[in-house]
């Protein structure tokens, strides 16, 4: 007997992971996603309307999970289990009861470690060695419910938000592989989580994407893999303008710079831009400067 599945995301991981669902023969009856023109903040926005085209599933462009007619319409499924990968609103009572056995959601952490807001850039900014895929069960706080299913692995010094974003999407390939069938046989794993040891990550503002020369080259450098594609870009300002910055390099060993103040531009190599940085060198690689900035100019 199969599960009844309503699925809800919005991002490229919540294509993955629908495309992993339905391949792994998970009866998905309806999707509800966000519309392209509300995608909003959603930098890794997809539209999942090529997946259910392709696979006959019926699609609900909305804007609010909780609304009312959006209840109903998941009511109206008499979904068995929700399916909720991808989606930064906060799911209220009203949804989380529609389901039989529950609603299970996704996070790219160790949980209880590490709840909250854009878990994939705060680990490569923080240089943490270690992350993890987590799916588990939803209930009215964030990230707080029992675990279901959880892979850890390594992150590496030259992981950036695209090769992260890579792992995790593996990560949750091979964790549906081997919860979907326990779901379907009523193999149900509620692990609850340790709230003693959990922590929330803040929202991220435009201020945290802002390169500071004064920091060392090795926190610029992490700034920079965190926020490369497919998210906003860190970004530098220069002559009152904000500039995106997508990678960057490393060049500690240059002599001559101990007089010298963190900003300053020392040269400029066919498009690459050096600029002091608080223990070294930063080179500026991949970036968006339309005119390049003269040598002994400063970059704020």
């Amino acid at each position: 007997m199969s599960l009844k599945i309503v699925f809800i995301g919005c991002i490229e991981f919540s294509r993955h992971c629908l495309k992993e669902v339905v391949e792994n023969h998970g009866d998905v009856r309806g999707i509800f996603t966000l519309p392209a023109g509300k995608a909003g903040f959603h930098a890794d926005y997809s539209d999942l309307t090529p997946l259910a085209d392709q696979y006959g599933i019926p699609i609900h462009y909305i804007r609010d999970i909780n609304d009312k007619s959006t209840v109903e319409r998941i009511q109206a499924y008499e979904p068995d289990i929700l399916f909720v990968f991808g989606w930064s609103q906060l799911i209220k009572r009203k949804v989380l009861g529609v389901p039989r056995l529950g609603s299970v959601g996704s996070h790219p952490a160790i949980l209880p470690r590490n709840r909250g807001r854009h878990p994939l850039v705060w680990t490569i900014a923080l240089g943490l060695k270690q992350a993890g895929m987590t799916f588990f069960w939803l209930s009215e706080g964030a990230d707080d419910g029992p675990i279901l299913a959880q892979k850890v692995f390594k992150v590496s010094e030259k992981d950036d938000a695209s090769t992260l974003y890579q792992k995790i999407e593996s990560a949750a390939t091979k964790l549906i592989k081997d919860f979907l069938p326990k779901l379907t046989r009523n193999e149900i794993v509620r692990l609850n989580q340790d709230h003693s040891q959990a922590n929330y990550w803040r929202k991220r503002g435009p201020r945290d994407g802002c390169i500071d020369f004064r920091m060392s080259s090795f926190s610029i450098d992490r700034l920079v893999r965190a926020l490369t594609k497919p998210y906003v870009g860190a970004h530098v300002e220069f002559q009152g303008q904000e500039i995106k910055v997508w990678k960057s390099r490393i060049e500690a060993l240059v002599s001559g710079i101990d007089n010298l103040e963190p900003g300053k531009v020392l040269k400029v190599i066919e498009g690459e831009i050096w600029v002091r940085s608080d223990d070294g060198v930063t080179v500026l690689m991949d970036h968006e400067f339309s005119e390049l900035p003269a040598v002994g100019k400063y970059i704020r």
